[in-house]
């Protein structure tokens, strides 16, 4: 009775302080909490489910907090896209130490835009997923870092990550980390991780366009027309938690202080004793962009339904 009391108010917490926190302006449409199994919080009845009927989801934690441990399966969603995406809004916290040492960017080819299945497999796909190349994909590179792939039909399909240069800190550290993702018109692609602006770039149109239908995919790739149809078998490795996808931009000051809220359930200690990324936070709010790398990966002409 305890668990169940604490994980309703954990569930309760956490979606009014989302709903009212953006309630003049994105819509939440789905919402993965992982304290009652796989279901959707929003109250949209996006309900998912184990991918791999084979194998079990581990989902772990404590009475306060609930997550999933990947590994070899994904969940499939039953929310899908089939037409162009305007805005767009993700919240997700992760924690991986995933790393390939053979990760390279080599693996992109300039002349036919496209990277290839070597370069693939040292990704950790996907945080989240609705086909990179007919809506967008939320991945964890095996340098650790943060990459945000859209398609779009105006503008073909393009590939952003922050730059981990020496000395900068990487996301598969084995720590808890919390990314949002904005896109919209008036703001351009941003990408925050623990708060903190990483990334920024210019808005280059609508996302997907191409006339397919493709559903989610929390731990995998999607090539799904159906629901639960088809993925690439990928299979993200680490931990995920606490899934959002709104219909819009979040506002920054909605960004910080929801990670403030939240951080203590994965971090359960003072704050002077947390990460020192996370004091400086509080501290100072500061803000930096250490750099980014755009690519144009061109259209995928064998995704596109003519």
């Amino acid at each position: 009775m305890e668990k169940e009391t604490t994980s309703m108010l954990k569930n309760t917490l956490l979606i009014t302080l989302l709903i009212v926190s953006f309630s003049s302006q994105a819509e939440l449409v789905g919402y993965w909490t992982f304290e009652d199994g796989l279901t959707d919080s929003s109250g949209n009845g996006y309900d998912g489910v184990v991918s791999n009927s084979n194998t079990e989801l581990d989902i772990l934690g404590t009475e306060a907090n609930h997550y999933v441990n990947f590994g070899d399966n994904s969940i499939a969603l039953p929310m899908y896209y089939d037409s162009e995406i305007e805005s767009l809004g993700l919240s997700i916290w992760f924690n991986t130490s995933y790393s390939s040492p053979e990760y390279e960017y080599d693996g992109y080819d300039k002349d036919t835009h496209v990277y290839d299945s070597a370069w693939t497999s040292y990704i950790n796909s996907s945080l989240i997923d609705f086909d990179r190349s007919d809506y967008y994909s939320l991945v964890v590179t095996g340098n650790g870092e943060i990459m945000f792939s859209y398609s779009s039909k105006a503008s073909g399909t393009w590939d952003l990550y922050d730059i981990v240069a020496e000395g900068d800190v990487a996301y598969n550290d084995g720590e808890w980390h919390k990314v949002n993702v904005n896109y919209s018109e008036d703001g351009g692609l941003q990408i925050y991780v623990d708060a903190e602006l990483i990334l920024s770039e210019i808005y280059t149109g609508y996302i997907g366009g191409v006339g397919n239908t493709r559903y989610g995919f929390i731990g995998d790739n999607s090539e799904a027309e159906t629901f639960n149809s088809g993925s690439n078998n990928l299979y993200y490795n680490g931990m995920i938690d606490n899934v959002a996808i709104y219909d819009d931009a979040i506002a920054e000051e909605v960004i910080i202080d929801s990670y403030a809220a939240e951080v203590s359930t994965y971090y359960d200690v003072p704050l002077f004793n947390a990460p020192s990324s996370l004091c400086l936070l509080f501290l100072f709010r500061g803000r930096k962009n250490r750099g980014s790398r755009m690519r144009h990966a061109g259209p995928r002409t064998r995704d596109i339904d003519n």
